[in-house]
């Protein structure tokens, strides 16, 4: 479900006093919902459980860590490709803007020039 869904279940609750029927009808929407997106919302309980995760996940995965880290002659020490993941994260996401901006407003650190 996605956070506008969630809101929009939350202000049809707040918006009136509705019968046990309203109640239930929207209870059973909501459960609807998390049902139809069960395999995400389980993908952290199955990656703790060390099982296999959902195909978007996987293939966000395969083109995040494996593209970047597994190139020929390619060797990482475990902090290093750390960070090279924590930025191909950033740039996949879009957020590299919103980053650098954060980036900028801890002590020591200046554009380049």
């Amino acid at each position: 479900m996605s956070p506008n869904e969630t809101e929009e279940c939350l202000q049809k609750i707040a918006a009136f006093h509705p019968s046990r029927t309203a109640i239930q009808n929207i209870i059973d929407e909501m459960g609807q919902r998390l049902e139809q997106h069960e395999d995400v919302l389980l993908d952290e309980v199955r990656l703790h459980e060390e099982l296999p995760i959902s195909g978007p996940v996987e293939g966000a995965c395969k083109n995040i860590v494996k593209q970047r880290l597994c190139r020929s002659g390619m060797r990482w020490s475990i902090p290093g490709g750390q960070t090279i993941l924590t930025l191909r994260s950033i740039v996949k996401s879009n957020r590299w803007t919103d980053f650098w901006n954060a980036c900028k407003k801890l002590p020591g650190l200046s554009e380049p020039a």
